[in-house]
């Protein structure tokens, strides 16, 4: 780990000590005046048609409804089976063990995301 954070930082010195600036001299200007307006301009035309279209049809069938029956049916769902849920057949340690466990999965990846 420690040989890892040393390479990563003599890339980085590297890169830093050898940075070449690449004149433009107005070329990127240039070269965005001469793309094709009316390109951009049917793009953003059919963006906005196919916008139009779906909020359209989210309306004229239904969507509401179907959204709101769907987020009932999956919280219903996720209810049912928080209550049909037995803890009998698991003893107090293999429940501690999973607790124990992700913690410490969960503190192992909050360190190295850290470093």
């Amino acid at each position: 780990m420690d040989m890892k954070l040393n390479d990563e930082q003599l890339v980085e010195q590297f890169f830093a000590e050898h940075i070449v600036e690449i004149a433009d001299n107005g070329f990127t200007k240039k070269v965005m005046k001469r793309l094709p307006q009316s390109a951009l301009r049917w793009n953003k035309l059919w963006t906005a048609g196919c916008w139009a279209a779906a909020i359209l049809l989210f309306f004229l069938l239904d969507g509401i409804n179907s959204v709101k029956a769907a987020f009932i049916h999956v919280t219903g769902d996720l209810l049912g089976m928080l209550a049909s849920f037995q803890f009998d057949s698991f003893s107090p340690f293999i429940i501690y063990l999973g607790i124990l466990s992700t913690t410490a999965v969960i503190a192992y990846n909050v360190i190295e995301n850290s470093n």
